[in-house]
């Protein structure tokens, strides 16, 4: 998966670059969704409705084909994060994060699909079945040296080392959140990681924290 990403993050990586020379940078939401398609955002908009509903209707919200209120603010929300931070970016942070962001997400999702339990039977049940603590381990750790390498590099001000370890916190939370409110991990929920990983890699640079 983190192999795939740095493929579908270089292609984002390419048209945010385009909007950027064309003066249009805030643009960035859609190289994400130019390349992977709705399916992520539709799990972040269905775990936003589960997040906003009464305590004993979360399940049901998350398996309602409507998108709610909740689910509304959540995809709005995501748009508005990666729109301003790319619009804050200079060319090669844009790049770099960009292209980062996608592989930290995949990675995010590769965490949860290995250490999680499936919510209910469904495609996140499937895909745990060949997940493998020691392949992913393995992957984790090559992503985690491969933002070591873009550090050391240097091309932006900012670590990409923390910020994959940003995104991978912000998977936990995810995570944790699941496995109690709906007693693991669901597709939505794979899709929801995929988000809002992205998001927050994306989100670093616009912090102003371990600046260089």
């Amino acid at each position: 998966m983190p192999l795939a990403g740095i493929l579908v993050g270089f292609l984002c990586a390419l048209i945010s670059t385009f909007f950027f020379l064309i003066g249009a940078s805030f643009l960035s939401p859609l190289a994400f969704l130019t390349v992977e398609g709705i399916n992520h955002l539709d799990g972040l908009a269905d775990f936003g409705d589960a997040v906003f509903a009464p305590k004993l209707r979360k399940r049901d919200a998350m398996k309602d084909l409507n998108t709610g209120a909740g689910g509304t603010v959540f995809i709005v929300l995501w748009a508005l994060a990666i729109s301003i931070s790319a619009s804050r970016m200079s060319l090669s942070e844009l790049f770099i994060f960009s292209f980062f962001a996608e592989v930290s997400a995949k990675s995010g999702m590769l965490f949860a699909l290995t250490f999680s339990r499936p919510a209910w039977e469904g495609m996140g049940s499937y895909m745990m079945e060949h997940a493998e603590t020691k392949r992913t381990t393995l992957a984790i750790l090559f992503v985690g040296t491969l933002a070591a390498a873009i550090q050391v590099f240097r091309p932006t001000s900012y670590p990409t080392l923390y910020a994959f370890a940003f995104s991978m916190l912000v998977s936990l939370i995810v995570v944790v959140y699941s496995h109690r409110t709906f007693g693991g991990v669901s597709g939505d929920v794979l899709g929801t990681i995929n988000c809002l990983a992205l998001a927050a890699c994306m989100l670093f640079p616009v912090l102003r924290i371990f600046k260089g």
